[in-house]
């Protein structure tokens, strides 16, 4: 079973809902941790939780390594850094200066099995040359199910180790439905995940996050169909195949048009084809 869950990003956000995971963006900061007090808290009580501590540029291994074993102190697992092949993270050096660091960084920690792999922009052409060998990675995923899909199958196709999903949500800066994408794409990709043992989370970005009242559509799950269907979402059976559930739906849906109930056949496909991600 894929342990679901929210990003927090606030000491303040406490009103988030209980889940079985809950990732965090840690900062130095004395009067802002970016919500790992709540992280520490949730691990606690036996939930999974991924801190991010917050950094940009080049830091040394010393202290990106100091940083993780605090996370694995506290419980928790900790990411490497945060889609490092955009410009703005600052970082230089390009995917081989990545991949020095992070060995670096992995020969000091306590242990490694609890430290995951920079995720990069799945957005940004050639984000696979930055994805390290070595895990088990964090995974950033954003769109419909389809290509949220699509992103973490390169990873259970190309890399050898768990998969924690760190990052979901239908794009920032992408001008959506949240309802109809929280029932048709974000609760079809979890029942997808949770069919695959090596996918360990599924972490929707993000809670509520300060930028969202600057993009077309919030991607804040605060009182929306996203929180509901996280908090409602509940493991499939065992031998849960999504494709063969879509199968079975177009089969009715034909059947319905054949036996003169076309609005009712176009109606169902309609709806498989947007589950799909299909235009």
């Amino acid at each position: 079973m894929v342990a679901r869950g929210l990003v927090v990003l606030s000491d303040a956000d406490t009103d988030a809902p209980d889940l079985p995971a809950i990732g965090t963006v840690s900062t130095g900061d004395e009067w802002e941790s970016g919500g790992r007090g709540i992280g520490v808290a949730a691990a606690a009580r036996g939930r999974v939780w991924v801190d991010r501590p917050y950094w940009t540029g080049n830091p040394s291994a010393g202290w990106l390594a100091e940083q993780a074993n605090a996370v694995i102190a506290d419980g928790g697992t900790c990411q490497l850094g945060n889609e490092l092949n955009l410009a703005l993270e600052d970082f230089s050096g390009g995917p081989g200066a990545w991949a020095a660091l992070d060995a670096e960084v992995r020969a000091l920690v306590a242990d490694p099995s609890r430290v995951l792999a920079m995720p990069p922009s799945p957005g940004v052409a050639g984000w696979q040359e930055w994805v390290t060998e070595a895990g088990p990675f964090a995974c950033h995923a954003y769109g419909t199910c389809q290509q949220m899909m699509q992103v973490v199958q390169w990873y259970l196709d190309n890399r050898a180790g768990d998969v924690y999903i760190t990052e979901c949500n239908f794009g920032a800066g992408n001008t959506v439905d949240v309802e109809q994408w929280a029932n048709l794409e974000l609760a079809p990709f979890l029942d997808w995940c949770a069919a695959i043992p090596r996918v360990k989370t599924a972490l929707y970005f993000a809670w509520t996050w300060n930028e969202s009242a600057n993009l077309p559509t919030s991607v804040d799950a605060a009182g929306t169909a996203v929180q509901t269907v996280l908090e409602q979402w509940e493991d499939p059976p065992s031998g849960f195949d999504i494709n063969l559930i879509r199968d079975s739906l177009w089969q009715t849906a034909e059947t319905l048009e054949n036996g003169g109930w076309p609005w009712f056949g176009q109606g169902i496909k309609a709806l498989v084809a947007l589950s799909k991600g299909d235009k």
